[in-house]
């Protein structure tokens, strides 16, 4: 039947908000890095995950009011949680990742790119595609809660020991 579900229409709104959190816990608990900017893996790996959940929030019902149904409730899940981010700082942070410092004086923050699983040729890769070629231009950069690096430069380049002794410095900091 085209128009006529098959299944009980809180079914299928109950599993697609199912899904829908189980899906904003794991991209929250895998890390922004990953989904920042999509290579060929991870579009592969976006494509497949949405073909292996869609079974499960419509049951295998193909009519159009299934579809409707699991479709608004992720459009009003989406809404949902853009207004409580707006609303509450608290509720922000649960669902986004807060920006974490990716270098400061021209120093990566190495805490920072260990916990992102990323390393310094990734960071100097985002920064080169901003058109900034060296870290130690780089004043303050953020890994954002979308993966994004923003960075800030310096209005002029540090000279070469004052960099050594920023990193001698941020190096020796107590955890």
């Amino acid at each position: 039947m085209l128009f006529m579900p098959l299944n009980n229409p809180l079914e299928t709104i109950l599993r697609a908000l199912l899904v829908y959190l189980f899906l904003l816990a794991v991209f929250r608990v895998i890390g922004r890095h990953e989904f920042g900017r999509l290579s060929p893996f991870d579009l592969i790996l976006l494509l497949i995950i949405s073909e292996s959940i869609s079974p499960s929030l419509t049951a295998e019902d193909d009519s159009i009011a299934t579809a409707f149904i699991s479709a608004g409730t992720l459009f009003a899940l989406a809404v949902a949680l853009s207004y409580g981010k707006y609303k509450s700082p608290w509720f922000k942070n649960i669902v986004s990742a807060p920006a974490i410092p990716a270098i400061k004086n021209g120093v990566p923050v190495y805490r920072s790119l260990e916990r992102e699983l990323m390393t310094v040729d990734d960071l100097e890769s985002a920064l080169r595609a901003k058109g900034i070629d060296t870290i130690e231009k780089v004043r303050l950069s953020y890994i954002e809660g979308d993966g994004e690096i923003s960075a800030i430069l310096f209005e002029e380049p540090l000279p070469r020991r004052q960099i050594q002794q920023a990193a001698v410095h941020e190096e020796s900091k107590p955890d």
